[in-house]
């Protein structure tokens, strides 16, 4: 997901490196996680239970004071809630809420923001509503890990039921945000069969989503003992082995799958998307040479690359 914080400006408001992307600002209220997702990093290295949220005044007024002071100077637009999912149905309505109040205090000051969810519409109707209000300077990043059913309630616990994410999508495309489906993590030998790429690809094609992005799973502190506990040993086993080959991420600290694997999955996930006519957004996470990131503006916006603007805040 990221790597490291560079400089934060409050407890709230942060520039993050991104593995990918390099850096960029995000407001992270609440650290939970995916979810009860299996795949999830963020989970895998929490120690207990999640601590809630703040209150949402509290929030809100910490956020507009380090707004405040900053003004727009080297600020465009923010990730929204990278460490945890604010619709999911594991998350309760309350994180929604108060996301949403956080969202409204970026939009209303003509900043952008991207959000990803494996919620559905039932919980992220406010969600469809700041669409409509703010359109394409407002991306939401639906996740889907699957089509098949028993692979989703294996990998996905405490996410909405597909058909919920499907109606979200097709709720937010009408009411005009930037909508992007992401697909996976994949899994080798697990969600990067061609019969379920395709399967997934149709679905998303009928319910409005006309880009998607792969992604990978990643390694990180507890992550394979997590699927160990929640999927099946061999299941983990199998993840530890891929990780494996990844020797330069190992001297990291940070194992990937191997580009050999991932490219290996996009000999399928291409043709899959290419019938579907679903564009595939990839990024340096699937492909090092590409000059695509898998974190970036809303197409509303029109802004410098984030970096450059950092150049003029000293």
């Amino acid at each position: 997901m990221f790597s490291m914080n560079m400089r934060a400006e409050s407890g709230l408001l942060q520039i993050t490196r991104h593995a990918c992307a390099g850096a960029v600002w995000t407001v992270s209220p609440d650290h939970r996680g995916e979810a009860e997702c299996a795949f999830c990093t963020v989970r895998a290295r929490r120690i207990g239970p999640p601590v809630p949220a703040a209150p949402v005044e509290l929030l809100t007024r910490e956020l507009s004071d380090a707004l405040g002071r900053r003004g727009r100077r080297g600020i465009e637009w923010v990730w929204m809630s990278p460490q945890a999912d604010p619709w999911a149905p594991a998350a309760a309505g309350a994180l929604g809420f108060t996301t949403l109040r956080l969202m409204e205090e970026l939009l209303g000051r003509g900043l952008g923001v991207v959000v990803r969810t494996r919620g559905g519409l039932e919980d992220a109707r406010g969600l469809v509503a700041l669409a409509r209000r703010y359109g394409r300077r407002l991306r939401v990043e639906v996740g889907f890990f699957s089509s098949d059913g028993e692979q989703m309630a294996a990998w996905e616990r405490g996410a909405a039921p597909m058909a919920a994410r499907l109606e979200l999508g097709s709720a937010l495309a009408e009411a005009g945000a930037e909508l992007r489906a992401r697909i996976g993590p994949l899994v080798p030998l697990v969600n990067d069969g061609e019969t379920q790429l395709r399967a997934l690809m149709r679905e998303l094609a009928r319910h409005g989503f006309r880009e998607a992005t792969p992604c990978w799973i990643e390694d990180g502190l507890g992550l394979v003992r997590q699927v160990e506990r929640e999927v099946t040993r061999s299941r983990a086993r199998m993840l530890e082995g891929w990780f494996r080959l990844d020797r330069a991420g190992t001297m990291a600290g940070h194992r990937r799958l191997p580009e050999s694997v991932r490219e290996h999955a996009m000999t399928r996930l291409e043709p899959a998307a290419a019938v579907a006519r679903v564009g595939l957004h990839v990024c340096r996470c699937t492909r090092g040479a590409s000059a695509h990131t898998c974190l970036d503006a809303p197409s509303g916006l029109r802004v410098r690359g984030q970096l450059e603007l950092f150049g003029g805040r000293a």
